[in-house]
Parts: C-alpha cells; sequence; structure tokens
C-alpha cells in the first residue's frame, strides 16, 4: 500500500558501472524524422525554405500560416527561424497540411488566379513572365533605362 522509498545515502553507495559507446553506436536510435529534421529537431533548412515559399505564395501572414499547419503562428516563426524544434510525431500533419498549400498555389498559378490567359513559355512575352513570377511569390518590377 506505500510507496518503498531509498535512503538517498544508499543510492550514492550503489555501485556505477562504465558503459562505453563506441563512435560508430548510438545509444538510442533518433528520435527525429531525418528528412525533415535536423538531430536537435530542428527543421531542416529545404522544409523551412517550403515553409516560407508557401506564406510568401499565398501572402500569409504567421498567424494565417500557423492556423493552416494546424499551430501558432509565433511557433510556424520560430520553426522557420530555426529557435524551436517540433517533436517528429507532428511531422507527418506538418508535412501533409504543407504539401496541400503547395498544391493548391500550384493550381491558383496554372489556372491564372489573375484572371490572366497563360500563353505557352515560347510565347509569353515579358509581362506574361512577370505576372508569372509575381503569382508565384516573387516581385517583378521594371524602370526605365538611362
Amino acid at each position: 500500500m506505500g510507496l518503498i522509498r531509498s535512503d538517498p545515502i544508499d543510492i550514492l553507495r550503489a555501485p556505477c558501472y562504465p558503459v562505453t559507446i563506441s563512435s560508430t553506436e548510438s545509444a538510442m536510435p533518433s528520435r527525429y524524422d531525418e528528412r525533415y529534421q535536423k538531430d536537435s529537431g530542428l527543421l531542416t533548412q529545404e522544409l523551412r525554405d517550403r515553409i516560407t515559399a508557401v506564406k510568401i505564395r499565398h501572402g500569409m501572414s504567421y498567424a494565417k500560416l500557423g492556423a493552416e499547419l494546424g499551430f501558432s503562428g509565433s511557433f510556424v516563426r520560430n520553426l522557420v527561424e530555426g529557435y524551436k524544434a517540433i517533436s517528429a510525431q507532428n511531422i507527418p500533419g506538418l508535412i501533409s497540411k504543407l504539401e496541400r498549400l503547395e498544391a493548391q498555389n500550384d493550381r491558383e498559378v496554372q489556372s491564372g488566379r489573375d484572371g490572366r490567359e497563360r500563353k505557352p513559355l515560347g510565347s509569353a512575352n515579358l509581362e506574361d513572365l512577370a505576372w508569372r513570377a509575381n503569382a508565384l511569390g516573387f516581385r517583378v518590377s521594371f524602370a526605365q533605362a538611362d
């Protein structure tokens, strides 16, 4: 019924056995998904860049992006900036939602969300190319040459 307690002195007197682990062995398997995370649980630069690209392409705030990904905006910002780690169990959901947003963006660009007719690249003029770049999240502008 009661808990068994050890005397703290007994714990200190317990024998200690040295444990050696060679440099090629790991004490524990990695808790993180190596495709998307570093050993520390931080996101890889590639994944952080993908999240940033979606944010820019959709013109989202971190709060809106966080809501789409199922996290708070401040947490997503900290993930992207490399300040916070994420547990491996949350990676599949994050990737699934990110891929959905990426596919949504691709459909919008292909359908011409700006209402412009899409010409084949070979026959596109400079203005068409600028509109396509803008739709992908790039800001293109022109200045008169001197």
